[in-house]
């Protein structure tokens, strides 16, 4: 089979996947039928068996992804959280592809559909079709998004992108440029939380590109980080849910600098506990009460979603994938570094479960599924 056909597979079934994302999301503008919704996932998953069907996977690698994915279905059908599988049907299409390479392709068209949902929300605002959101009793732009929080996430991601594509020619008047954006843009979303990940982002990367961070460090931090605050927040949930320890004031202070998080996910441990293939979890109003002090409850973060929701089984296959990042000789200090910042991140946003926005999951999987290739540029992927 071609490389041309097989890039044309991908090329078709990942615009289909992003554009049913962000359409998807842009909720303010847009409201996809749930049988097209529907029919576009099945489209995808028949473009995956075929770019399944034409890579030359050798034995252990087919296992491999034959094992992910089994565990991985199994989650989304219990948990009808199927984020991880989206991505899991990305990560088929890219196959033995460059990650870069399609990463580079897939800015230039997430950032077209972007501006584009943009100005049609500004269009509707200005028509008057559209209306502010209203955040905290300010007024919130969305960028036609669900929330200002999903616009703002949406955007910091896209600027680590192009600073991860293009971090070798990267001059600090660009990363200065890029930071100033993305921190506007939460600015006027009234998203604190990526308002301060920017500028901490814009000074990671500037001294990162000074040789500031040995790569020893960065390999510890990238594949130990996530299974350590996975169990410490594990830990956490149960302390709050408990109501005592000789950790309970420090989990309380902690629940506080993550506005509620710890408290939301351990009303729902005390509830319905923790499940390791996934269940399926409401979210909405509840009665309220003295100790939680909620009116409503959801899951906010990523290892709550993994431990509640998803399953354990989803939060084990992560860590064995973030552990065997070692593996890969050729994993470079920009990768490791934006494996970390994802983690960290995960304490604060479920969002990151979804690898169509969060591109440092792709990397993951590039490192382990297609170790020799990952890094490189090439061109079948430009269309």
């Amino acid at each position: 089979m071609s490389n041309s056909y097989k890039s044309s597979v991908l090329n078709v079934a990942s615009i289909v996947l992003l554009t049913r994302m962000y359409v998807g999301a842009a909720t303010q503008i847009f409201a996809i039928p749930d049988f097209l919704d529907k029919s576009l996932v099945v489209f995808c998953a028949i473009l995956c068996a075929i770019q399944i069907s034409v890579r030359k996977y050798n034995k252990l690698e087919f296992i491999g992804l034959f094992f992910f994915g089994i565990i991985i279905v199994i989650s989304a059908i219990l948990s009808k959280e199927y984020t991880f599988l989206y991505t899991f049907m990305l990560v088929l299409l890219i196959g033995k592809n460059s990650v870069k390479s399609f990463l580079s392709y897939y800015f230039r068209y997430c950032a077209a559909l972007l501006i584009s949902i943009n100005i049609i929300y500004v269009a509707g605002l200005a028509l008057g079709m559209v209306e502010l959101s209203i955040k905290n009793g300010q007024n919130c732009f969305t960028g036609g998004f669900a929330t200002g929080n999903a616009y703002a996430f949406i955007v910091f991601w896209l600027v680590s992108l192009y600073l991860y594509i293009h971090f070798d020619d990267c001059k600090i008047g660009h990363i200065i440029g890029f930071t100033v954006l993305s921190f506007l843009i939460s600015y006027i979303s009234l998203c604190k939380t990526v308002m301060v990940l920017s500028i901490i982002n814009g000074i990671a990367i500037t001294l990162l590109k000074n040789g500031w961070y040995p790569k020893k460090i960065l390999e510890f931090l990238a594949r130990w980080l996530f299974p350590v605050l996975g169990v410490a927040y594990c830990s956490a949930i149960t302390i709050f849910a408990n109501k005592m320890g000789s950790n309970y004031a420090a989990v309380f202070a902690i629940d506080h600098f993550l506005t509620g998080r710890i408290r939301n996910a351990a009303y729902y441990y005390e509830k319905f506990g923790f499940t390791f293939w996934g269940r399926e979890i409401s979210k909405g109003a509840i009665s309220y009460d003295d100790y939680y002090r909620l009116t409503s409850v959801t899951i906010d973060g990523l290892y709550p979603l993994l431990f509640l929701q998803v399953g354990f089984c989803m939060f084990i296959l992560l860590c064995l994938a973030f552990v065997l990042v070692k593996k890969n000789k050729e994993v470079g200090r920009v990768e490791l570094y934006f494996l970390i910042v994802y983690v960290i991140f995960g304490l604060s946003e479920m969002f990151v479960a979804n690898g169509i926005i969060c591109f440092p999951l792709l990397i993951l999987a590039g490192i382990l599924f297609n170790k020799n290739n990952y890094l490189k540029i090439e061109s079948e992927l430009r269309l």
